[in-house]
């Protein structure tokens, strides 16, 4: 059953952060992360910053800007 919450409510919410998990303890009992993680790193944080900065950025100086 993939859903658990009662219809109407936001399912998908909560179903989120349990499948996050489960990759997660999955990758710990096996004594660290697969060479091609399927969850977010801390990599992919530090992009999604980078890429928020440089959004704001672009929109205050209008201008395209590139992500290092």
């Amino acid at each position: 059953m993939a859903a658990e919450a009662p219809g109407g409510h936001a399912e998908g919410f909560r179903s989120t952060f349990k499948q996050l998990y489960k990759r997660v303890y999955r990758a710990i009992e096996a004594g660290g992360p697969p060479a091609e993680p399927d969850y977010p790193t801390f990599a992919d944080g530090v992009y999604a910053l980078k890429l928020g900065d440089a959004i704001k950025l672009s929109a205050d100086e209008r201008r395209w800007v590139t992500i290092e």
